[in-house]
């Protein structure tokens, strides 16, 4: 990532930026943290005296509406329309020290009037914001409070420290409940929600989405695997070397909860260079399968093809079965007609078409033998599905 002090200068157009729906804030804020070459900063066009404390966010060469704070690092909006307002009520670390260099006290946000009870009310939203990493003082209303309005974003927690609160009690308002193999008990994991939530997707999904706090998936895991994957969500990095299987099974669950981010880190620390030579296992297919089409391992892929085909009989029963992709699918059903009853193929191929809708795999149907098939099992399983209709059920009998 190319530094304020350099100042690329870099030709893109003023009226076309990139904005907040095309480039996501956390997406921008997460390439800045992690120094991708994707983003260039550069001094901001203009002569307002505010702007010298930011540089402008560009994206693979192309500008952005957003501005970074050289102070806390905070991303702002900054464009025609927006102007300098955003920047001119930017409240961050340094700007809220007063003329002496030391920290501003609590009490230069409320009204001179305010009383006791708002002071404590402010107090603990304070402690509130520095638990679940909001912009404190971003928003504040209600009788006796200045208002602090900002274009800001409420979350801005890739700059803001969360590790303090990894596996701590404190404005904890979610538990999770781990499996501790080597004594047989379960543990209780302490968790912010606003946190978790604002790290990852699937927790977002899950805390204020439609699932309801279902937590099917991560329900009664190893220790070894959910300490991990919380401590990644909090602080983007797992301090502790874990083991080769270990790490296999937490990729699997960031798979399952489409964490790309861990999968990717994962994969660098801990897979890239065991995976071309692991034994492949029915236990171990899915995770080696997914990881060798997504960072193009040609000999893993190779060798994954192989073990499909040779146990398609056990692949075809496996859940893992509606996770292949349409070509290899068709390659096990290939082999699964060979061998198993038509039948359970049917099953498996239904169930796969119901889990995933829009990869054509009712083309799979026309691999079946349905000369195996008698009526009396026709018209118990497949008849009622109306995927095979009875014409084209009889009308394998008339085929040589």
């Amino acid at each position: 990532m190319a530094t304020s002090e350099e100042y690329v200068v870099i030709s893109s157009q003023w009226d076309e930026p990139l904005n907040q729906e095309t480039v996501d804030k956390n997406e921008i804020a997460s390439y800045i943290l992690n120094g991708s070459p994707r983003i260039t900063l550069a001094k901001p066009k203009g002569t307002a005296e505010c702007l010298k404390g930011y540089d402008r966010v560009y994206l693979d060469g192309r500008i952005t509406v957003w501005l970074k704070c050289k102070s806390c690092s905070g991303l702002l909006v900054y464009n025609t329309r927006t102007g300098t307002g955003a920047i001119k009520r930017h409240k961050c670390l340094k700007s809220a020290t007063g003329s002496n260099g030391k920290q501003s006290k609590i009490s230069m946000f409320t009204h001179p009037r305010a009383t006791d009870d708002d002071s404590k009310q402010l107090k603990e939203f304070e402690a509130l914001c520095d638990a679940t990493d909001l912009c404190s003082f971003s928003f504040v209303e209600g009788a006796g409070f200045q208002l602090k309005n900002s274009t800001e974003d409420k979350f801005n927690s890739s700059y803001l420290t969360t590790a303090k609160y990894l596996f701590n009690k404190d404005l904890s308002d979610v538990t999770f409940v781990a499996l501790n193999e080597e004594t047989g008990e379960k543990e209780t994991i302490f968790g912010h929600k606003l946190i978790l939530a604002d790290n990852c997707l699937y927790f977002k999904n899950l805390f204020y989405g439609e699932s309801n706090g279902e937590t099917s998936i991560l329900n009664n895991k190893s220790i070894k695997i959910m300490k991990p994957l919380l401590e990644y969500v909090y602080t983007k990095k797992i301090a502790e070397e874990i083991g080769f299987e270990t790490a296999l099974s937490l990729c699997e669950l960031a798979i399952d909860m489409n964490y790309d981010a861990l999968i990717t880190s994962i994969f660098d620390k801990y897979l890239s260079e065991r995976i071309i030579d692991i034994e492949i296992t029915i236990e171990n297919i899915p995770v080696i399968y997914f990881m060798s089409k997504k960072f193009s391992l040609a000999s893993v892929v190779q060798r994954c093809n192989c073990f499909i085909e040779k146990h398609a009989e056990e692949i075809v029963s496996n859940k893992f079965f509606a996770k292949l992709d349409i070509f290899d699918a068709v390659k096990v059903v290939r082999e699964a007609v060979k061998v198993m009853d038509n039948i359970e193929v049917f099953k498996a191929i239904v169930n796969r078409v119901e889990s995933v809708s829009s990869d054509n795999s009712v083309i799979l149907l026309r691999l079946l033998n349905l000369r195996t098939i008698d009526q009396e099992n026709f018209a118990k399983f497949i008849r009622p599905t109306k995927l095979i209709d009875d014409d084209e059920y009889f009308a394998a009998f008339w085929k040589k």
